[in-house]
């Protein structure tokens, strides 16, 4: 069996919920899921915060994964999309991004 194959098997069987695929899910797309946040947040813990919400909502919602409709890898980087632009749009309200501008630029000074 090719490893492409073992992948997907080994997503969708995370996703809908079998425990022992859990761990090998999580490595697998932790870094991809990571690398979206940080590019999307421009933050490192913001980021790190996102990969553990991603991969908790995909423990709730691993019933609504069709594999009909895309590979597992395709609905784990939507979701990542989807709840980082979510966050951005948050911590933008809030001024997030503001605060560390001028606590970046104090430090320069």
């Amino acid at each position: 069996m090719s490893r492409r194959v073992v992948g997907r098997d080994l997503a969708g069987q995370y996703l809908q919920g079998r425990s022992g695929s859990t761990r090998g899910a999580f490595r697998r797309h932790i870094r991809l899921v990571h690398g979206i946040g940080r590019r999307i947040l421009r933050d490192s813990a913001e980021a790190e915060d996102l990969a553990q919400d991603v991969f908790l909502h995909i423990v709730r919602k691993c019933h609504l994964y069709d594999s009909s409709k895309s590979t597992a890898r395709s609905w784990i980087v939507q979701m990542t999309y989807f709840q980082a632009l979510n966050r951005k749009g948050y911590l933008t309200e809030r001024h997030y991004y503001a605060a560390v501008n001028l606590e970046g630029s104090d430090a320069e000074s």
